[in-house]
């Protein structure tokens, strides 16, 4: 498996965890920003390998940050729409990308570290 694919498991993995222990307003916060962080990390890496279906995906996560965005600025908002999207991407839309690279036969130095 790929290393950068590697980091985006361990990315998805923290998500999941911290999506799980969100309880204060610091908490969404700093949720907010570690899903922003992987974003950013996973598009870069759809840069990178030259995913062909880089601006569908990419715009699915921009959506979600605003989504997101106003449900963390809610003290009251609702992180049920977030965990079901979360399980559909990472397991639906993320594993086209893996599937595309293992297709493409792309090796780990063919992008950037």
């Amino acid at each position: 498996m790929h290393e950068k694919w590697k980091v985006i498991n361990d990315q998805h993995e923290e998500l999941f965890y911290l999506l799980q222990h969100v309880v204060s307003i610091s908490d969404r916060r700093r949720f907010f920003d570690k899903f922003v962080e992987h974003v950013q990390f996973e598009e870069q890496f759809m840069r990178d390998i030259g995913f062909p279906d880089y601006e569908v995906h990419t715009s699915r996560h921009h959506y979600i940050i605003e989504r997101l965005k106003s449900i963390c600025e809610d003290k009251h908002g609702n992180f049920d729409y977030i965990e079901s999207w979360r399980y559909h991407h990472t397991q639906v839309t993320d594993t086209h990308i893996l599937t595309w690279l293992e297709d493409s036969n792309i090796p780990d130095t063919s992008y950037k570290p």
